[in-house]
C-alpha cells in the first residue's frame, strides 16, 4: 500500500490536493492577483484605455481577449443579484441592460451558490471573486477525491483522478467564469451518493441526492445539470438496477424531489428560454453548427496544436475554449490501457460504462447522423441551438475515473502483465503524434506539439520504470503524479489571466461624469464600453448582452436598427440608429462616441445629440429631446398584432402617442376624445431591481407609458388596487390612470413563483422530515 494505515493518513491526501488548489492560486497570495480577466477591459476597450494604468507608457497588455464574458457579463450578474440581496431585495428582475429583463430566472446569475460566501465578509469584489474561484476548484478536487474513494480506489489512484478531473484542460478553461467548476463538482457527489446507498442500504443517500440534484441547478448551468441527471440515470441503470424495478422507481423519484427543490428557478428560467431569442439565436452558429470541426481531433493529445489565443498565434477554427477537450496525458495513456483490458475481459461493468461514456461524448461532440439526429429532435437536451463540448463534462468525469483505474493497476499488479502494454501505448502516441506533424508541417503545430511531447512522454516513461523499478515504485509513481500535476499547471497558466487588483473596473472622468448626471435615464455606449459593463458603475442601458434575451427586447431592436424584425439574432446588441422615433422611447440621456476630442463636433450622428464631455478619444453626448421613462401621453393608437405596428410606427409622434395591442376601441375613444390635459405630473418616482412606484396628478384619465420591458409576471396597482399592464409600443409597459391624485406601483415577480415556492418548500420539509426520522431508525 502506497499509504500506511494510520490515523493521520487519510487526511494528508486531502492536505495535499488543497494544497495543490493553493499552489496554483500563489499569484493571489504572493502577488496579490485576482483571478479575473481584469486587464481586458482596462487593455481593450475606451474610456479605460484613454488613461495609462500602473505607470505604464502603454496600454495595458492583455493576456487572455478570448476571456471578456467573464468580465463583460458573468461578473456583472453575479455582483447584481449579491448587491440586490445586500441591499435587502430578492434580485428577481434588473433594468440596467436591455430596458429591464428577468435576473434570477437566468441560471447563471449563480444566486445559490455557497461559495458566493467571500463576497459577504470582503469588501473588494476582486478578492472576493479569487476566493470564490479557489473553493470551487477546491470543492472539485475533494468531491472526485473522496467519489473514487466511494468506488473503492486506492487513496493515491483518487488522488491522481481528482486532479484528471479539476486541472483538466476542459475544466481549466472555464474555472475562472466561477460557474463550471462549481456546478461540475456535484457530478462525482451525485455518484457518491448511489454508491453509499448500495453499499450501506439506507435511504438518507437518496435523499441527499435529492438536495444535490437542486443544488446543483442552483448553482447556474443546467445544461451541466442536465447532462449530469441523464449520465446517473443511465448509470444506475447500467451498473446497480439489476433490473429490480422497485429500486428503479426508488432511484427515480429522488430525481424528482430533486427537481421539485428547483422549481423556483426550474421554471421560471424554462419560462425565460420560450420567450427569448434562443430559437433564431446565432451566437454560437458558425460553420460546424456548434460541433467540434473535425481536424480539432488534433487537440485532443495536442490542445495547443493550432496554437493559443494567450500567445496570438491561434488560427483553428471555431473558438479555443469551445474546443478544449484534452484530459490530461495520464488521463488518455488510461483510456488506452482500459481499452486493452476491455478486450482481454479484464474490466468490470463500471469501468465498461466509463469507457463507453466517453465514446459516446466524442459521437455527440462532432458533426455526424448520430449528434445531428439528437441535436434536431432532443435539442433542449442536447445543445439545439448550443455548443455541443458542454456533454464533454461526462467524458472528463469518466476519464478521471479511468485514471484512478490505471494507477489501482500500477499499485497492485506485477511488473510482467503491464510492461508490454505501456511500451505499445508509448509508441501509439508517438506515432500518433509524429503523424500529426507530417500531415500540417506548420510551424505552430510542429512547436506545441514538442511541448506536448515534453509533457506525455515523461509521463509514460514514469509509469513503466514504476514497473521496471518494483523496489523503486512509490517513487517512480509520485513522479507520475508530480509530473501529471506539472501538465496541468503549465497549460492551465498559460491561458488563465490573473490581473491588478486596479483594474477591476476603475472610474474615469467620462463614467464619473455619466454617473453624476445621467440619473433615472439610460446612456448608450456604441463603440465604446461593452456589454454589460456599465453595469458594476450604476448605470443603465438599453443595450445589453444577454444569452436569453426576451424576444420581443429583440424585435423591438431590430425594429430600431432595420424597420423589420430580424430572422435571427445575436445575444449582444447596441442602438445607434437615433434618428428612428422608436428611439425615443429608450429615455437615452448620454451617448458615448470615439473622436478627436479637439473637435467638438466630430462624433455628432444626429442634431439631436450635443458634445458635453470628452475624455481623449471619449465623447459623451446629450440628448437633447430625451423622454423621460415614465410620462404620460395623450392619444392611444391600437395595432392588431405586432406586423400592423411595424407598418404604422414611423409615422407616429411617441412623445404624444401610444400604440397598445388589442385595446378596446370604446376606452380608446372616450380616453382620445376626452377631456384637455392639464398640469399633468408624475413625481417621487423611485426605481428598485424589481419595482417601479410613482405618484401621478392629471386631470384626465390618460396613459402612462412606462419604459421597461414588458413580461409576464408584472403586476401593477393604483392607490393598492390592482391594475392592467398592457403592452405598449411592442415591448414596454403602461397603465391608464384615472383623473386625480394618485400612487402607482409595479412590482415584478416570476409568474406563479409563490405556487412553486410552496410546492419546493412542501418538499424540502418532507425530505427532512423522513430524514430524521431514517436516522432514528438507525
Amino acid at each position: 500500500m502506497i499509504f500506511k494505515n494510520k490515523k493521520t493518513s487519510k487526511y494528508i491526501p486531502i492536505v495535499f490536493l488543497i494544497s495543490i488548489a493553493l499552489v496554483f492560486f500563489y499569484k493571489f497570495f504572493v502577488h496579490q492577483l485576482i483571478s479575473m480577466p481584469a486587464d481586458i477591459t482596462v487593455g481593450m476597450y475606451y474610456p479605460w484605455i484613454d488613461q495609462k494604468w500602473s505607470g505604464l507608457t502603454t496600454n495595458v497588455p492583455v493576456k487572455n481577449p478570448l476571456m471578456s464574458d467573464i468580465v463583460s457579463i458573468i461578473y456583472q450578474w453575479r455582483i447584481l443579484v449579491i448587491n440586490s440581496l445586500k441591499q435587502g431585495e430578492f434580485p428577481f428582475w434588473t433594468q440596467s441592460y436591455l430596458s429591464g429583463v428577468p435576473l434570477f430566472a437566468n441560471f447563471q446569475n449563480s444566486l445559490f451558490n455557497v461559495t458566493n460566501l467571500p463576497f459577504f465578509i470582503f469588501k473588494n469584489n476582486g478578492v472576493s471573486w479569487t476566493i470564490m474561484v479557489l473553493f470551487q476548484l477546491i470543492i472539485s478536487l475533494l468531491a472526485t477525491y473522496f467519489c473514487l474513494k466511494s468506488l473503492k480506489f486506492e487513496k493515491l489512484s483518487s488522488v491522481v483522478g481528482s486532479i484528471v478531473y479539476s486541472f483538466s484542460l476542459f475544466n481549466l478553461v472555464w474555472l475562472e467564469y466561477g460557474i463550471h467548476t462549481y456546478v461540475a463538482a456535484f457530478l462525482p457527489l451525485f455518484i457518491i451518493c448511489i454508491e453509499k446507498y448500495f453499499q450501506k442500504k439506507q435511504p438518507r443517500y437518496l435523499i441527499y441526492l435529492s438536495f444535490l440534484i437542486a443544488f446543483q441547478f442552483y448553482g447556474g448551468y443546467p445544461q451541466y445539470s442536465i447532462f449530469s441527471l441523464l449520465f446517473i440515470f443511465l448509470y444506475y441503470l447500467f451498473v446497480h438496477s439489476r433490473n429490480n424495478l422497485k429500486s428503479i422507481v426508488s432511484f427515480s423519484f429522488s430525481i424528482i424531489l430533486g427537481l421539485l427543490l428547483t422549481l423556483p428557478l426550474l421554471l421560471p428560467g424554462y419560462e425565460l428560454i420560450k420567450l427569448s431569442i434562443r430559437n433564431i439565436d446565432i451566437t454560437s452558429q458558425s460553420q460546424t453548427m456548434g460541433f467540434i470541426p473535425v481536424q480539432n481531433l488534433f487537440t485532443l493529445p495536442i490542445p495547443n496544436y493550432w496554437g493559443n489565443p494567450t500567445t496570438n498565434d491561434y488560427y483553428g477554427l471555431d473558438y479555443y475554449d469551445n474546443n478544449a477537450i484534452f484530459p490530461g496525458s495520464i488521463a488518455l495513456i488510461s483510456l488506452f490501457f482500459s481499452i486493452y483490458l476491455f478486450t482481454k475481459n479484464k474490466t468490470n461493468k463500471k469501468i465498461n460504462f466509463y469507457i463507453l461514456t466517453i465514446f459516446l461524448c466524442f459521437l455527440v461532440i462532432f458533426k455526424n447522423p448520430f449528434s445531428l439526429f439528437l441535436k434536431n429532435n432532443l435539442g433542449f437536451v442536447f445543445s439545439g441551438n448550443g455548443i455541443s463540448t458542454r456533454i464533454f463534462l461526462l467524458a472528463n468525469f469518466s476519464f478521471s475515473v479511468l485514471s484512478a483505474f490505471l494507477f489501482d493497476y500500477l499499485i497492485h499488479q506485477k511488473p510482467k502483465k503491464i510492461y508490454s502494454i505501456l511500451i505499445l501505448i508509448t509508441w501509439q502516441i508517438t506515432i500518433f503524434l509524429n503523424l500529426f506533424l507530417q500531415n500540417n508541417p506548420n510551424k505552430i503545430s510542429y512547436k506545441n506539439t514538442l511541448y506536448s511531447l515534453v509533457f506525455s512522454l515523461p509521463i509514460a516513461i514514469s509509469i513503466i520504470l514504476s514497473q521496471l523499478q518494483i523496489k523503486s515504485k512509490k517513487i517512480f509513481l509520485y513522479t507520475t503524479i508530480l509530473l501529471v500535476i506539472v501538465e496541468s499547471f503549465y497549460y492551465g497558466y498559460k491561458y488563465l489571466p490573473f490581473s491588478k487588483q486596479e483594474y477591476l473596473f476603475p472610474s474615469t472622468p467620462s463614467i464619473k461624469f455619466l454617473q453624476d448626471n445621467t440619473g433615472d435615464y439610460r446612456i448608450s455606449t456604441t463603440n465604446t464600453i461593452p456589454t454589460n459593463m456599465w453595469v458594476t458603475y450604476g448605470l443603465d442601458s438599453p443595450d445589453g448582452y444577454d444569452t436569453t434575451m426576451p424576444l420581443l427586447n429583440y424585435e423591438y431592436y431590430s425594429l430600431v436598427q432595420n424597420q423589420v424584425y430580424n430572422k435571427t439574432a445575436n445575444r449582444a446588441i447596441y442602438y445607434n440608429n437615433e434618428k428612428s422615433s422608436l428611439y425615443d422611447n429608450l429615455s437615452v440621456k448620454y451617448k458615448l462616441t470615439l473622436g478627436n476630442g479637439n473637435s467638438p463636433n466630430v462624433a455628432n450622428s444626429n442634431k439631436k445629440f450635443k458634445k458635453v464631455f470628452n475624455e481623449t478619444n471619449t465623447i459623451v453626448e446629450e440628448n437633447q429631446d430625451v423622454l423621460d421613462k415614465i410620462r404620460f401621453v395623450e392619444k392611444i393608437i391600437i395595432a392588431q398584432d405586432k406586423n400592423e405596428f411595424k407598418d404604422i410606427f414611423q409615422n407616429i409622434n411617441f412623445s404624444k402617442n401610444i400604440v397598445l395591442y388589442n385595446y378596446s376601441s370604446n376606452n380608446v375613444e372616450n380616453i382620445n376624445n376626452g377631456c384637455i390635459s392639464q398640469d399633468t405630473k408624475i413625481s417621487n418616482v423611485e426605481y428598485k431591481n424589481s419595482s417601479i412606484k410613482f405618484n401621478t396628478n392629471n386631470n384626465c384619465v390618460k396613459p402612462v407609458f412606462i419604459s421597461n420591458s414588458f413580461y409576464p409576471g408584472w403586476k401593477a396597482t393604483i392607490d393598492g388596487y390592482p391594475t392592467e399592464i398592457f403592452q405598449a409600443n411592442h415591448a414596454f409597459q403602461s397603465v391608464i390612470v384615472p383623473s386625480g391624485s394618485h400612487q402607482i406601483i409595479l412590482k415584478y415577480s416570476p409568474t406563479n413563483f409563490k405556487i412553486y415556492l410552496f410546492i419546493s418548500i412542501g418538499c424540502a420539509v418532507s425530505l427532512l422530515i423522513f430524514l430524521f426520522y431514517d436516522s432514528q431508525n438507525k
